[in-house]
């Protein structure tokens, strides 16, 4: 608190002015904490001692958030913060979704999902998210058994659908995940991309079992044999 005074003598006007620093704006002349006057500058004719407090407040500013792109996540922390205060943002990725950084006019200012600054002035903060994107692979059990296609890179959320091919002589047995874990039989195989993953496409090969009978003396048949579970 600083303090300035004059002798005036009785009769003669005082003017006296208040300059707000920057973030303050001037409230009021006050004496004996009672409001004399919010004018500025304050003019008042001499007649006795007095002595006057000039009160100043911080402005308060809004700070805002952006996200970019539009629905890929949130930010907590918006509001109206006083000037010289600390303002604290907080982005939450939605699902399939990662947070990148966060930028101020195209200038990135930070990379942890918390971004704190001391509040000067109105601001906008936008945060950046990218969608997550994951690999889709297959590998071919028995090696030349056939061939899948499909695989690759995908976005979050995005369809994939995976075709097994037999080569000449073998013929699709199903789709595993580790060694012995049967998934599907289903050719193709669709599904929707929410993490890497690699399926196993088993093939078996076919041969030819001929039987030779007279049927003037009998016949011959294959009989079916019951599946077992995979």
């Amino acid at each position: 608190m600083s303090t300035i005074s004059r002798n005036f003598t009785s009769g003669d006007t005082c003017t006296i002015s208040a300059t707000p620093s920057s973030g303050y704006s001037f409230t009021g002349w006050y004496e004996n904490n009672v409001l004399a006057s919010n004018a500025n500058p304050y003019s008042f004719t001499v007649n006795a001692n007095r002595s006057l407090v000039g009160r100043f407040s911080a402005n308060a500013y809004i700070i805002s958030a952006t996200v970019d792109p539009k629905d890929s996540g949130t930010v907590s922390g918006t509001g109206s913060y006083d000037y010289g205060t600390t303002a604290t943002l907080t982005a939450t990725p939605a699902t399939g979704y990662n947070f990148v950084n966060w930028t101020v006019g195209g200038t990135e200012v930070g990379t942890s999902t918390t971004y704190s600054f001391t509040v000067s002035g109105d601001a906008t903060v936008q945060a950046n998210f990218v969608i997550k994107t994951y690999n889709i692979a297959a590998v071919i059990d028995p090696v030349g058994g056939g061939t899948v296609s499909g695989t690759g890179t995908y976005n979050h959320g995005a369809s994939v659908s995976l075709t097994a091919t037999p080569s000449a002589g073998y013929t699709f047995v199903g789709w595993y995940t580790g060694a012995d874990s049967k998934i599907s039989t289903d050719n193709p195989l669709t599904f929707t991309a929410t993490e890497s993953i690699t399926y196993t496409a088993k093939f078996a090969p076919t041969y030819t079992i001929s039987v030779e009978y007279d049927n003037a003396k009998g016949t011959a048949a294959f009989v079916e044999q019951q599946q077992e579970n995979d």
